[in-house]
């Protein structure tokens, strides 16, 4: 099969992979909606908030590091970065877990946050640090068994939910069901690897040198994931510091949908980065395709936000049932945000492109700056409006960042 042809498979097996996980996504969010109190939902889309904030102590080494690195790798050697990646990530892992249930411990004082934070918790030490292989899969253009193994665990998770709606199972089942998908997903990648890679020559060696060199690489790009995640969930750490876990439950439930429509977004900017952005060399070449990227996101984006828009008190009755009549309205408005997301996966291919990891990081720490400053003024006196606002400052900061760098790069 030529180039072309395998990559239009491994995209095909991404987008079956990542609609798996959005519809599984919404099917979840209303089995818990219904299945545990308002109060209840919220407070566990609180930790689920942690987990995304600490867990991203956990990428010290993403995917953007490691293929690289493995593909100009010979095949003996990779093995060798991938313990040592491994273990770089274990021990990230730790610290993470510490931290989470430190912060829960010292600052939160609750006990139910706490048990739940215990086992969401455990991802850590699952999902990146095995990520390694799936890693090792990308590098060998060859998703197919890491797509295939994530569907399983996904679609298990999703049965268990529904078996702990219908049983009445309680708060600690469901987030038990949710560490089963991270550990089967990393049993079966760690199975699949055993028995293909034991066909090689394999190297298994800890190099301290070899660490600190992938951390180094990685430490640039780390700080801006750690930004990003922030940014993404303070509004609901404010929340819960100002108002109540139902107020989360109520605001969070719209932004569930907001960012599942976002999803999108880095799917269509991966798919056609490669032919106009990418492989493009003349510099006016490149600004010429980046606007009609941005029209094509801009296009997609605004159809879908007028539509759930106008659709939003049905869509909130059928995912999240009774009791969710504000979200509506919160969609209503949040959505029309994903159309700056769309906006900002366009403008981020130039800063791939550029390999500018330090924009990242700074981009990610102005929306933080934005949104927090927003949120502050704004929570106290709009409720989970005041949130919305914050959100939607962020992102403007991004998008106006964004073609700020466009500016500097192409001006």
């Amino acid at each position: 099969m030529n180039i072309r042809g395998i990559v239009i498979k491994n995209i095909f097996w991404m987008l079956l992979e990542r609609g798996t996980q959005l519809v599984s996504g919404i099917l979840i969010s209303a089995l818990l909606a219904r299945g545990l109190s308002k109060t209840g939902f919220g407070m566990f889309q609180y930790v689920q908030s942690l987990i995304t904030i600490f867990g991203s102590i956990v990428i010290i080494c993403g995917s953007e590091i490691v293929v690289p690195m493995l593909v100009n790798q010979k095949r003996e050697m990779q093995h060798m970065t991938l313990i040592n990646v491994f273990i770089l990530r274990i021990l990230a892992s730790s610290l993470a877990y510490i931290l989470l249930l430190s912060f829960v411990f010292f600052v939160i004082h609750d006990l139910n946050v706490l048990r739940v934070s215990s086992i969401l918790g455990l991802t850590f030490f699952f999902r990146e640090p095995f990520g390694v292989i799936s890693a090792w899969l990308q590098a060998r253009t060859y998703n197919r068994p890491a797509v295939i193994i994530s569907i399983a665990a996904t679609c298990t998770k999703l049965v268990l939910i529904i078996v702990g709606y219908y049983l009445k199972l309680g708060i600690l089942f469901f987030a038990l069901a949710l560490f089963l998908e991270t550990f089967i997903l990393s049993i079966g990648l760690l199975i699949y690897y055993i028995l293909n890679a034991r066909k090689e020559k394999l190297v298994f060696r800890f190099r301290l040198r070899l660490i600190k060199k992938i951390a180094m690489l990685g430490g640039v790009f780390w700080v801006g994931l750690i930004l990003q995640a922030l940014f993404r969930r303070v509004d609901q750490l404010l929340l819960k510091h100002f108002l109540s876990f139902d107020k989360i439950a109520t605001y969070g439930a719209a932004m569930q949908i907001t960012e599942n429509f976002s999803l999108i977004a880095p799917i269509i900017a991966s798919s056609v980065a490669p032919m106009y952005i990418f492989s493009i060399k003349a510099a006016e070449n490149v600004r010429k395709n980046l606007f009609k990227v941005l029209l094509i996101m801009l296009g997609i984006s605004l159809a879908g936000s007028i539509g759930v828009s106008s659709l939003s008190p049905f869509i909130v009755k059928i995912i999240f049932g009774k009791g969710f009549n504000e979200t509506s309205r919160i969609l209503s408005y949040s959505i029309f945000i994903s159309v700056l997301v769309y906006i900002d996966a366009g403008l981020n291919l130039l800063i791939l492109k550029m390999r500018a990891a330090r924009f990242l990081t700074i981009k990610w720490m102005l929306a933080l700056a934005a949104a927090v400053i927003t949120d502050l003024i704004l929570i106290p006196k709009y409720n989970e409006m005041g949130a919305v606002a914050g959100y939607l400052a962020g992102y403007l900061v991004v998008v106006v960042f964004g073609f700020f760098v466009v500016r500097y790069k192409y001006k």
